[in-house]
């Protein structure tokens, strides 16, 4: 017999903690860190960004039980994009932007990518880690990324880079090259020690909302 007050106790736990698993803590830090470091250090401007949890309620444990509440937990980073709009095709967009303008405008484009992308590959590099692989451009492929990302993120990729660039042959080229940048940003050294603190701490709590401030402090505590 399963006892009542463990069931109360454990009913109550899945109502108010919101724990994330430790490579959706992954995916979360990779992208936090990309839009703070990589958009600053692109001199991009700064963004509103936090990462929020909806957590639900299954009546059927691991072990197949339906007595006590099981929680999953959806988390996800809320913000952070440079671009808002993409009804309008780049050219069409930048049509009356001066050279300086529409290099700024594509800048930020493929930053908000390449920051979709860091995510997929935080998570990834995680995985790798955990099995001692190794984590190598070669070894992966942006078809792959599906594996480690959230699938409305890399959606949006798709609409970004349509969005972009018309032809089918060039954005693939795009692709690659925003996807090697992704990928050197989280094997720099200093960026994966951020990733990996923030990772931690975001698997350390048990909250609703992380805030924008709270992630930017854990950041700037590694830099």
């Amino acid at each position: 017999m399963i006892n009542s007050h463990y069931a109360l106790q454990s009913f109550k736990s899945v109502q108010t903690d919101y724990k994330i698993d430790k490579r959706n803590a992954y995916y979360l830090a990779g992208q936090a860190a990309a839009i703070y470091f990589g958009n600053k250090k692109k001199q991009l401007p700064a963004v509103f960004f936090q990462i929020f949890s909806k957590s639900s309620t299954s009546l059927v444990d691991s072990s197949g039980y339906s007595s006590l509440p099981v929680k999953a937990c959806n988390a996800r980073l809320i913000g952070g994009r440079l671009i808002q709009n993409l009804t309008l095709p780049y050219e069409e967009a930048t049509r009356y932007f001066d050279g300086n303008q529409r290099e700024q405008f594509l800048s930020a484009f493929e930053a908000d990518i390449a920051n979709l992308m860091v995510g997929s590959l935080a998570a990834a590099k995680y995985v790798f880690m955990h099995y001692d692989e190794k984590f190598a451009a070669n070894s992966l492929h942006l078809d792959t990324l599906y594996l480690y990302g959230d699938q409305p993120d890399l959606d949006l990729i798709s609409e970004y880079i349509e969005c972009l660039i018309p032809n089918k042959t060039e954005q693939e080229q795009k692709l690659t090259e925003i996807f090697l940048t992704a990928y050197r940003f989280v094997n720099l050294e200093s960026n994966w020690d951020a990733i990996t603190t923030l990772a931690d701490f975001i698997d350390s709590v048990s909250k609703e909302v992380i805030s924008c401030e709270q992630i930017i402090a854990v950041l700037e505590s590694v830099a």
